[in-house]
């Protein structure tokens, strides 16, 4: 259940039924949490947090300009746009006090959130097992990683990409390259990658040349989608930014176009 951002000034503007809106809402995101199942609850809960927040203190809201995205997308400055709240009078009143009740809800949940989001970064572990030294040595933005849940084989490609040429903004897209029983790692990636070809070198000499991360899940108890998966995307931009710098990586794919 999605709970639209301009879901307060909608009509009617009134507490008590926007309380029963709420409230009704959080059950879902109370369920989604139990379950350990963090996106897209998350996300939507700290967006709603911050919107109360800015009624509150600026008399703006804020809102997604791009609905198009995956559950667990980041979320950037260039995704977000701020309106005035334009209300009648005696309906700002009205919406302030919302956003007052709101704000005191979604920070209850927001807070459990995050330690769901400990939990399950805690269960993930990853491991370099091929080709570590060119993420320092050659900036590597792409590579693949891969492991094993609920007894079926996981091969993903990761990209490291610029959103916008004119802002330091940048999101990492995932790619499902295999889901069956499991088989040489290194066939899969030469066979599924994403990768373009190149005149210039072997196929198999191209795409091995990116890392290749093990993943392993303490336990397989938690949710791959929305939860653990979502997780490993994280903790494996984490191990790249400790080795390299964003904009090393950014200044490296420059200057393979220009060559």
């Amino acid at each position: 259940m999605d709970l639209n951002f301009n879901w307060f000034k909608q009509d009617p503007i009134d507490l008590e039924h926007k309380q029963y809106i709420l409230l009704n809402y959080l059950k879902n995101v109370k369920e989604d949490f139990e379950n350990f199942q963090l996106y897209p609850a998350f996300q939507q809960i700290s967006l709603h947090l911050a919107n109360s927040t800015n009624i509150l203190e600026h008399d703006r809201f804020i809102f997604l300009k791009n609905k198009e995205r995956e559950i667990d997308d980041e979320i950037l400055i260039s995704d977000l746009g701020k309106r005035n709240l334009k209300l009648k009078e005696e309906d700002k009143e009205e919406a302030y006090k919302i956003a007052k009740f709101s704000k005191d809800k979604l920070t209850q949940y927001f807070l459990l959130g995050k330690s769901i989001w400990s939990i399950l970064y805690d269960a993930v572990e990853i491991e370099a097992v091929e080709n570590e030294t060119n993420i320092k040595d050659y900036k590597t933005s792409r590579g693949f990683f891969h492991f094993e849940y609920k007894e079926e084989f996981y091969v993903y490609e990761y990209l490291l990409k610029r959103i916008k040429d004119d802002k330091p903004e940048n999101k990492c897209h995932l790619f499902l390259l295999y889901k069956g029983e499991k088989t040489e790692i290194k066939d899969i990636i030469i066979s599924h990658s994403t990768i373009t070809p190149s005149i210039n070198v072997s196929r198999e000499e191209q795409v091995l040349f990116y890392p290749i991360f093990k993943v392993t899940f303490s336990s397989e108890k938690f949710p791959l989608d929305g939860g653990l998966l979502s997780l490993t995307r994280r903790k494996i931009l984490n191990y790249i930014f400790q080795t390299v710098s964003m904009k090393e990586l950014e200044d490296n794919e420059e200057t393979k176009k220009e060559t």
